[in-house]
């Protein structure tokens, strides 16, 4: 009797570990190492372990589709990102206590039928626009055209003078006038300001003022042009975000910049660019009367702090603070300050 009831015990250890081994190797990642209760939930389901299975399976799919793998894996990264900024991601279902199961089985099937749709858009950049809109843009650039495909229609009547919309969908990047795309840039979000008689802007507007879908322009001055596309309202104050992409001075094609895209992101729309001075400038601000500006210089294409200009209206009183600081060994230096008053 004792015997049979230790071998029961057992057998129910060994099937226990077994399930946990098999949840384990169904998800796209380590469960031995899992830390989110987001990952911790996906291990200990099976239903979702299987989701995250399939979602592995899109993705290496579209890697082999991919001209541009590293726009595949950042689109996934965006995706799982606990500080994502886009919306839906797997993450939103983390503080979800009561409900992430449900969350994540949401969030798991809207993105493989993203995925999927993505797929025709990869293997056959020319088919024509049955399903989404496809939007051709000739006149941004001296050396390359565009074309911007949407998943779905944007939701605009005809006729048209502008469309405003945003969805996911691929951008493709071609040499003038060839038709094998140079570039194929599959994007979770893609935002679309677009008119008939000025379908993109091909330069940066001025803070405040529309900013537009392609943004063209010398972003690190080498000489060639850089790219800009833009992803959504992200930025400050709900401003213009963009993805940057750089020349490749390696290979014919163009290199996502990280910095470029996360200095937009944290000032008030695109960047200011100062080509006789080699230098960009971001606009900040903080409620009405505390607006900061910031020019940076390059090193090794990545943007570097050297000064700013900081006008304070927020100090009770009858003075506006104006500070000038420096960017010295890795902290600011105040080096002036005027008191005007209001």
């Amino acid at each position: 009797m004792q015997m049979h009831k230790l071998k029961s015990c057992l057998a129910i250890v060994m099937f226990a570990c077994a399930s946990i081994s098999l949840s384990a190797a169904a998800a796209s990642f380590d469960c031995d190492k899992a830390a989110t209760a987001v990952e911790k939930t996906i291990c200990a389901d099976p239903a979702l372990s299987a989701l995250d299975d399939q979602l592995g399976v899109q993705y290496r799919e579209l890697l082999k589709l991919a001209k541009d793998r590293a726009a595949v894996s950042r689109m996934n990264h965006e995706w799982i990102a606990a500080d994502s900024y886009l919306y839906g991601n797997r993450s939103s279902c983390e503080d979800k206590a009561e409900g992430r199961q449900a969350c994540l089985t949401e969030v798991y099937g809207k993105r493989l039928n993203l995925l999927a749709a993505l797929k025709p858009l990869m293997a056959k950049p020319d088919q024509p626009a049955d399903e989404g809109w496809r939007f051709d843009l000739h006149k941004v650039s001296d050396k390359y055209d565009f074309s911007i495909r949407m998943l779905n229609k944007c939701d605009v009547e005809e006729p048209y003078d502008t469309v405003t919309c945003e969805d996911a969908g691929v951008v493709y990047i071609s040499k003038k006038g060839q038709a094998t795309p140079l570039q194929v840039i599959p994007m979770n979000n893609i935002f679309l300001s677009l008119h008939k008689t000025r379908p993109a802007s091909g330069s940066r507007a001025a803070v405040y003022d529309e900013q537009g879908s392609i943004t063209i322009g010398d972003f690190n001055f080498d000489g060639d042009e850089d790219i800009a596309i833009r992803n959504g309202n992200f930025s400050s104050y709900s401003g213009p975000s963009y993805d940057v992409l750089l020349k490749s001075r390696r290979q014919d094609g163009f290199v996502y910049s990280e910095p470029m895209t996360n200095l937009i992101l944290g000032s008030l729309g695109f960047f200011q660019i100062n080509k006789e001075q080699q230098r960009l400038m971001t606009a900040e601000k903080s409620g009405c009367c505390y607006h900061v500006s910031t020019i940076y210089r390059l090193i090794s294409d990545i943007p570097v702090p050297v000064s700013r200009k900081i006008d304070d209206g927020l100090v009770a009183g009858k003075y506006n603070y104006l500070y000038e600081e420096q960017w010295l060994n890795n902290k600011w230096k105040r080096v002036k300050t005027q008191r005007l008053k209001r």
